[in-house]
Protein backbone atom coordinates (compact mmCIF):
# COMPACT_ATOMS: atom_id res chain seq x y z
CA UNK A 1 0.00 0.00 0.00
CA UNK A 2 1.36 3.43 -0.95
CA UNK A 3 0.89 6.02 1.76
CA UNK A 4 -0.11 9.57 0.85
CA UNK A 5 2.68 11.11 2.90
CA UNK A 6 5.18 9.11 0.82
CA UNK A 7 3.67 10.48 -2.40
CA UNK A 8 3.51 14.16 -1.52
CA UNK A 9 6.91 15.77 -2.08
CA UNK A 10 8.26 19.26 -2.30
CA UNK A 11 7.61 21.15 -5.48
CA UNK A 12 9.77 20.73 -8.56
CA UNK A 13 13.05 19.04 -7.86
CA UNK A 14 12.70 19.43 -4.11
CA UNK A 15 14.49 22.77 -3.90
CA UNK A 16 11.55 24.87 -2.72
CA UNK A 17 11.68 25.26 1.05
CA UNK A 18 8.29 25.79 2.71
CA UNK A 19 7.77 28.94 4.71
CA UNK A 20 7.21 28.55 8.43
CA UNK A 21 3.49 28.22 9.07
CA UNK A 22 1.17 27.83 12.01
CA UNK A 23 -2.29 26.49 12.65
CA UNK A 24 -4.40 29.57 13.32
CA UNK A 25 -7.87 28.19 14.01
CA UNK A 26 -10.49 25.56 13.27
CA UNK A 27 -14.01 26.82 12.63
CA UNK A 28 -17.09 24.89 11.47
CA UNK A 29 -15.00 21.98 10.19
CA UNK A 30 -12.56 24.25 8.36
CA UNK A 31 -8.89 24.19 9.35
CA UNK A 32 -6.87 27.38 8.84
CA UNK A 33 -3.12 27.93 8.69
CA UNK A 34 -1.16 31.14 8.17
CA UNK A 35 2.31 31.97 6.90
CA UNK A 36 4.25 34.97 5.64
CA UNK A 37 6.58 35.19 2.64
CA UNK A 38 10.00 36.80 2.86
CA UNK A 39 10.27 40.55 2.18
CA UNK A 40 10.42 41.23 -1.55
CA UNK A 41 13.42 43.43 -2.48
CA UNK A 42 11.99 43.90 -6.01
CA UNK A 43 8.98 45.77 -4.65
CA UNK A 44 9.14 48.75 -2.39
CA UNK A 45 6.94 50.99 -0.32
CA UNK A 46 8.23 54.52 0.37
CA UNK A 47 11.72 53.41 -0.67
CA UNK A 48 11.83 50.41 1.68
CA UNK A 49 11.60 46.77 0.52
CA UNK A 50 8.03 45.54 0.62
CA UNK A 51 7.19 43.40 3.60
CA UNK A 52 6.39 39.76 3.03
CA UNK A 53 2.87 38.79 2.09
CA UNK A 54 0.60 37.16 4.68
CA UNK A 55 -1.20 34.05 3.40
CA UNK A 56 -4.01 31.93 4.74
CA UNK A 57 -4.55 28.27 3.83
CA UNK A 58 -8.02 26.80 4.31
CA UNK A 59 -8.65 23.05 4.42
CA UNK A 60 -12.32 22.21 4.33
CA UNK A 61 -14.36 19.05 4.10
CA UNK A 62 -16.21 20.14 0.98
CA UNK A 63 -16.40 18.50 -2.43
CA UNK A 64 -16.11 20.82 -5.44
CA UNK A 65 -17.62 18.11 -7.65
CA UNK A 66 -20.83 17.54 -5.68
CA UNK A 67 -20.80 21.04 -4.16
CA UNK A 68 -21.68 19.51 -0.80
CA UNK A 69 -19.95 18.86 2.50
CA UNK A 70 -17.93 15.64 2.44
CA UNK A 71 -15.96 13.82 5.12
CA UNK A 72 -14.00 11.91 2.45
CA UNK A 73 -12.86 14.95 0.47
CA UNK A 74 -10.56 17.74 1.57
CA UNK A 75 -10.73 20.97 -0.41
CA UNK A 76 -7.53 23.01 -0.36
CA UNK A 77 -7.60 26.75 -0.94
CA UNK A 78 -5.23 29.58 -0.16
CA UNK A 79 -5.08 33.32 -0.60
CA UNK A 80 -3.44 36.38 0.73
CA UNK A 81 -4.62 36.86 4.29
CA UNK A 82 -7.96 38.63 4.41
CA UNK A 83 -8.08 38.30 0.64
CA UNK A 84 -10.61 36.56 -1.49
CA UNK A 85 -9.84 32.89 -2.15
CA UNK A 86 -10.51 33.65 -5.81
CA UNK A 87 -7.85 36.36 -5.82
CA UNK A 88 -4.62 35.79 -7.72
CA UNK A 89 -1.67 36.24 -5.40
CA UNK A 90 0.98 36.98 -8.09
CA UNK A 91 3.90 37.54 -5.72
CA UNK A 92 6.32 35.41 -7.80
CA UNK A 93 6.86 33.20 -4.78
CA UNK A 94 4.67 30.43 -6.20
CA UNK A 95 7.12 27.57 -5.66
CA UNK A 96 7.67 28.29 -1.97
CA UNK A 97 3.97 29.08 -1.49
CA UNK A 98 3.01 25.77 -3.13
CA UNK A 99 5.66 23.90 -1.10
CA UNK A 100 4.13 25.43 2.05
CA UNK A 101 0.60 24.41 1.07
CA UNK A 102 1.86 20.86 0.43
CA UNK A 103 3.67 20.80 3.79
CA UNK A 104 0.42 21.80 5.48
CA UNK A 105 -1.47 19.06 3.64
CA UNK A 106 1.21 16.50 4.58
CA UNK A 107 0.84 17.46 8.23
CA UNK A 108 -2.97 17.44 8.20
CA UNK A 109 -3.93 14.43 6.05
CA UNK A 110 -2.62 11.72 8.41
CA UNK A 111 -4.99 13.13 11.04
CA UNK A 112 -7.91 12.48 8.66
CA UNK A 113 -7.60 8.92 7.29
CA UNK A 114 -11.18 9.16 6.00
CA UNK A 115 -10.02 11.55 3.24
CA UNK A 116 -9.78 9.74 -0.11
CA UNK A 117 -9.89 12.70 -2.50
CA UNK A 118 -8.59 16.26 -2.68
CA UNK A 119 -10.11 19.16 -4.58
CA UNK A 120 -8.91 22.65 -5.43
CA UNK A 121 -10.10 25.51 -7.62
CA UNK A 122 -7.36 27.73 -9.08
CA UNK A 123 -7.93 31.49 -9.33
CA UNK A 124 -8.25 32.95 -12.81
CA UNK A 125 -7.61 36.41 -14.22
CA UNK A 126 -10.59 35.80 -16.52
CA UNK A 127 -12.85 32.94 -17.58
CA UNK A 128 -10.41 31.69 -20.22
CA UNK A 129 -7.25 31.92 -18.05
CA UNK A 130 -5.87 28.42 -17.46
CA UNK A 131 -2.31 29.28 -16.36
CA UNK A 132 -2.69 28.40 -12.69
CA UNK A 133 -4.77 25.33 -13.46
CA UNK A 134 -2.03 24.03 -15.78
CA UNK A 135 0.70 24.81 -13.23
CA UNK A 136 -1.14 23.11 -10.34
CA UNK A 137 -2.20 20.13 -12.46
CA UNK A 138 1.34 19.53 -13.78
CA UNK A 139 2.78 19.89 -10.28
CA UNK A 140 0.30 17.49 -8.70
CA UNK A 141 0.64 14.88 -11.43
CA UNK A 142 4.44 15.04 -11.06
CA UNK A 143 4.26 14.71 -7.29
CA UNK A 144 1.61 11.98 -7.35
CA UNK A 145 2.79 9.60 -10.11
CA UNK A 146 -0.04 7.57 -11.60
CA UNK A 147 -2.71 9.88 -10.18
CA UNK A 148 -4.96 11.86 -12.48
CA UNK A 149 -6.15 15.37 -11.84
CA UNK A 150 -9.56 15.78 -13.44
CA UNK A 151 -11.75 18.81 -13.85
CA UNK A 152 -14.98 18.77 -11.84
CA UNK A 153 -17.81 21.10 -10.93
CA UNK A 154 -19.12 24.15 -12.69
CA UNK A 155 -16.58 26.54 -11.16
CA UNK A 156 -13.41 25.05 -12.65
CA UNK A 157 -12.48 22.81 -9.74
CA UNK A 158 -10.15 19.82 -9.91
CA UNK A 159 -10.19 16.51 -8.06
CA UNK A 160 -7.47 13.97 -7.26
CA UNK A 161 -8.32 10.42 -6.14
CA UNK A 162 -5.79 9.33 -3.51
Amino acid sequence: MIRLKDLLKEIGEGTAKPYEYKHSRSVYGNIYFTFKTDPNPNRSFLGEPAEGTDYEVKLSFWDAETEKPSESNMDISFSTKYGDYEEETNDNMQYRVMATVIAIAKETLPKHPEVTTLTFTPAKANKMDMRRARLYKAYIEKQLPGKTVREVGKYGGYKIEL
